[in-house]
């Protein structure tokens, strides 16, 4: 009979490594680039920075212009003095037409909002690659939250089969008076248990999937495997002060502190074009026709070419207050990328001992996972000569069905550090998730 209930439990559990085909965590990731409104958002705004590029440097170009205007004047005139040759009444039909070039010929304060506009195209570009290195990061932890929660549901699932099992051979058992009263209610509480286990894991892995398809824009069988065996992934650099040097080169919150320094440095020199002279081309010609006049109808062609000067002398203390301000703002550009230094240099090492502990954990847990299953194999002979419990080979799978939920979780915390490792070092790209692809669907031969 016991031979009989320990077979029932192990032909009910399903294998958790048997599961369906693993999901291509690349190909989420493309979809999620294509769909994220987010990244949307910043590419416009990447456009818009391109336009206001186009507009600084047209400031900076010549300006021409035309201008035309049809009038009918009456005029009446009295004179002090009447001269009979001047006329006191006057119906008049005034056109004129004209074209004007200006050309900036000096203006620091133009080119500086130019070299801003510049500068400005780059930190648009930027943030448009941290925002796609955002939506990378937040798809790969939503696919890593389906694996962990396949593996939780699959575990619950293989529990509860197992469970189920013996509760019915327990009942039996204590109806042909083989067991006791306690087995039978004590198989059926650990059925009960596994089965709030059961629907919690499925609850979970719902989430979680909802959430992956939430960020693809679409939904799908979202099905994932874990590996049997596990086999490092491959690392653009050795050691962790490699890391951080590529990440002082490549990381995208130091070029965006580095390139707001460079805007603040502009905007200086903008206050202090705003009080130097400004010199600039003008070059103009004028046709008026009259039709009527004191002496008859005239035409006035007017030619001009020169140069014009002008310069603030008092602005109320405007242009002293600007050149103040923005010296501090490029005081503060100084220390905020200080700032994102020591961050990235501080998140690259987390991301990189994460993933050495993550490691260590995923070599201790495929020794754990060997020796969980000689454990129950230990258990179920103890349990046919009589020298261990029901309970005892219970709990031995229910320690089975955790460390496959543990192996599962260090694998997912190992693959999310290699991750943010490589965003944190400016260095992600979407081809790189090949190599996780890689990792999931390597697995060995039943």
């Amino acid at each position: 009979m016991k031979r009989l209930l320990l077979c029932s439990i192990f032909c009910g559990v399903p294998m958790l490594a048997q599961s369906s085909e693993s999901i291509d965590l690349q190909h989420s990731v493309m979809q999620a680039l294509q769909h994220a409104p987010a990244l949307k958002a910043e590419q416009a705004a990447q456009r818009a920075s391109i336009e206001a590029a186009h507009m600084g440097r047209a400031a900076l170009l010549p300006y021409i212009a035309v201008n035309g205007s049809i009038q009918k004047q009456q005029q009446r005139f009295t004179y002090d003095v009447p001269i009979a040759l001047l006329r006191t009444h006057v119906n008049n039909r005034a056109t004129s037409y004209g074209i004007q070039l200006v050309q900036p010929l000096f203006d620091l304060a133009k080119w500086s909002r130019y070299e801003q506009a510049q500068e400005a195209l780059k930190s648009a570009q930027s943030k448009l690659d941290l925002q796609r290195q955002t939506t990378i990061l937040q798809t790969t932890a939503a696919w890593l939250d389906v694996v962990r929660a396949q593996a939780a549901w699959k575990a619950a699932q293989a529990n509860e089969s197992a469970m189920l099992q013996v509760q019915k051979q327990a009942a039996t058992s204590f109806r042909l008076g083989a067991a006791s009263i306690n087995d039978s209610l004590l198989a059926g509480s650990r059925l009960d248990i596994a089965k709030a286990q059961r629907i919690h894991s499925q609850n979970t892995l719902l989430q979680a999937k909802a959430t992956l398809a939430s960020l693809m824009g679409q939904d799908g069988d979202m099905q994932v495997s874990l590996p049997r065996t596990f086999s490092k992934l491959p690392l653009q650099a050795p050691t962790l002060q490699a890391w951080q040097h590529t990440a002082e080169e490549h990381a995208l919150g130091i070029e965006l502190a580095t390139q707001r320094k460079t805007v603040a440095q502009q905007q200086y020199m903008e206050s202090v074009g705003e009080a130097l002279p400004k010199v600039q081309l003008i070059a103009s010609w004028n046709q008026s026709n009259n039709s009527d006049g004191s002496f008859g109808g005239s035409k006035v062609q007017t030619g001009v070419i020169g140069v014009e000067f002008n310069a603030p002398l008092y602005a109320g203390g405007a242009l002293s207050d600007r050149r103040r301000q923005a010296t501090q703002e490029k005081v503060q550009a100084e220390y905020l990328i200080a700032d994102a230094q020591r961050n990235t240099r501080l998140a690259t090492q987390q991301s990189w001992l994460d993933m050495q502990s993550s490691l260590s954990e995923i070599a201790a847990l495929q020794h754990a996972r060997h020796s969980v299953q000689q454990a129950l194999k230990a258990s179920h002979i103890g349990f046919e000569v009589g020298l261990k419990s029901l309970n005892d080979v219970l709990d031995a799978q229910q320690r089975v069905a955790s460390t496959e939920q543990s192996y599962a979780n260090a694998i997912a915390h190992y693959v999310m550090a290699w991750v943010q490792l490589h965003a944190t070092a400016g260095v992600l790209q979407t081809q790189d998730l090949s190599a996780v692809d890689q990792l999931f669907v390597s697995q060995d031969a039943p």
